[in-house]
């Protein structure tokens, strides 16, 4: 993205649910849970350009094509 450029972010973590479209965090102090819609963060920025990554903090093996 080029500099000088007003950005926008949101950062989302905890259990992804694709069916749902949640992300829901939990709280390892007093286990409390957070449930964030997906699909309304991701509406913010419908028709911008957009980078989108995903971090997992687990070993994934690679899909075999």
């Amino acid at each position: 993205m080029a500099k000088n450029q007003d950005t926008m972010s949101s950062n989302l973590t905890g259990v992804l649910d694709v069916e749902e479209m949640t992300v829901t965090f939990i709280d390892k102090k007093d286990e409390g849970e957070t449930v964030y819609d997906l699909e309304k963060t991701l509406q913010k920025y419908n028709g911008h350009t957009v980078s989108i990554t995903f971090k997992v903090d687990e070993n994934i093996d690679p899909v075999e094509e």
